[in-house]
């Protein structure tokens, strides 16, 4: 299984829409993506963490609440309980990208600017 997800923001969340987004990632993501100097930075880091949460719910047939996201040594996340399914993200300006896998996988966007 290889599957990947990019989705384009060209505008920023309406504060409502950010809150609902934000209670749906664990305390420790929502900590993380407040330290972010840049609403963009914050609303992508966002973005991503809900789009991975819905793909790999799709996959997975698990809910949002069953998710147990973990890092390894290096800082790369992973779904803790379920050992078979890996995920990447990447996010730049405006795209977010996410890709599921079977296998262990990576996913790097970044957008040219003229």
């Amino acid at each position: 299984m290889f599957k990947v997800v990019i989705l384009k923001s060209t505008s920023e969340l309406m504060q409502d829409d950010y809150d609902i987004l934000h209670s749906l990632v664990s305390l420790e993501k929502q900590a993380r993506i407040k330290r972010f100097c840049s609403f963009r930075d914050a609303q992508n880091s966002l973005l991503g963490d809900v789009l991975a949460r819905v793909e790999i719910c799709r996959v997975t047939g698990m809910s949002n609440r069953q998710l147990e996201f973990a890092v390894n040594a290096c800082g790369k996340p992973f779904l803790a309980n379920n050992s078979h399914i890996h995920y990447n993200i990447s996010h730049t300006n405006h795209y977010v990208a996410c890709v599921i896998s079977d296998v262990p996988v990576g996913i790097d966007i970044e957008e040219k600017t003229y």
